[in-house]
């Protein structure tokens, strides 16, 4: 069963690299997704659990570049990004620490406090139907606040 999004709960949202060399055989989209936080409680450290599941493999890409003198390989890595998260107290836009992990996800993620957004890069495989999870720590602001919509 498909459950409707629900406006208030913020989205986690795939973002596959601008080019492939090779494409999706089958383009990713959620299974599941499940966002959790620690704490309502104003001016508390909040952490904040990411959970999601996808229909397909997905792989850093490997780009090999050959120019006739040198072939360079680099990896492009997929993001996966969670946004809706407004009205946080803190941190301040950079790097936020990740925890709790699971194998696919860097240690460290882009936040960015203006927009309440968190791109996570995905440096290994994340296998068809696994559910995944990442934390981090956002500061909850002085005052309660209505539902984001």
């Amino acid at each position: 069963d498909v459950v409707p999004p629900d406006p208030t709960i913020p989205e986690i949202v795939f973002t596959p690299p601008q080019t492939t060399p090779f494409g999706f055989v089958e383009p990713p989209e959620f299974l599941s997704t499940m966002i959790e936080q620690s704490t309502a409680f104003p001016c508390d450290n909040n952490t904040i659990t990411a959970c999601f599941s996808v229909n397909t493999r997905v792989e850093p890409t490997l780009n090999i570049f050959d120019d006739g003198e040198r072939v360079v390989t680099t990896t492009i890595y997929k993001n996966v990004t969670l946004s809706g998260l407004l009205g946080a107290a803190g941190p301040a836009s950079g790097m936020i620490n990740l925890f709790d992990a699971d194998t696919p996800f860097a240690s460290m993620g882009e936040w960015d406090l203006s927009t309440g957004t968190l791109m996570v890069a995905m440096e290994n495989t994340l296998d068809s139907d696994e559910e995944v999870c990442f934390s981090f720590n956002l500061d909850n602001p002085s005052t309660s606040q209505g539902c984001q919509t």
